[in-house]
């Protein structure tokens, strides 16, 4: 007599579940896909569920952050650089040997020979020249004579 076999396991049905649970992660897989690969598709999930671009589209496409604007930074000449006195340094720092006036108490005593690295204060621009204030006392000089140019860099690019 033949006895019946037992079923074995590779008989048995389908697990419904794992397949189930299978078929849905193929779903989503080929949902990112077509999120990530068609533009079109991706703009009309974005318009219509824009929480789904917040939570998850974020992750699967990397937009482009702009890049940073750098600011062209305005030429000026001394003249119109002088016009906008906004843009001057307060002090800036001799270059050279200055000789200015020496005051003291509001009288002209003679001059005094002022180092270079001094900072001086800028008071006027006017023919081409920085009028210049050391200790209450002044002095006219080429801006060349000066790190004019290299205080004013940051806010625009002087042409002497």
């Amino acid at each position: 007599m033949i006895e019946p076999s037992k079923p074995s396991e590779s008989d048995a049905p389908p697990n419904n579940k794992a397949a189930a649970a299978g078929l849905i992660i193929l779903l989503v897989i080929l949902a990112g896909v077509a999120y990530v690969k068609v533009a079109p598709l991706r703009q009309s999930v974005d318009s219509n569920a824009p929480w789904f671009k917040e939570k998850v589209g974020h992750y699967l496409v990397h937009t482009e952050e702009p890049a940073p604007t750098v600011p062209v930074l305005p030429t000026l000449t001394l003249e119109g650089f002088a016009a906008q006195p906004a843009l001057w340094p307060k002090t800036v720092s001799l270059k050279n040997h200055v000789e200015f006036l020496a005051v003291v108490h509001n009288e002209t005593v003679g001059t005094v020979r002022v180092s270079p690295g001094t900072e001086v204060h800028l008071v006027k621009i006017s023919n081409g020249k920085l009028g210049l204030e050391y200790q209450g006392g002044g002095a006219w000089v080429i801006p060349q004579m000066t790190d004019l140019v290299e205080r004013v860099q940051p806010v625009a690019t002087l042409k002497l």
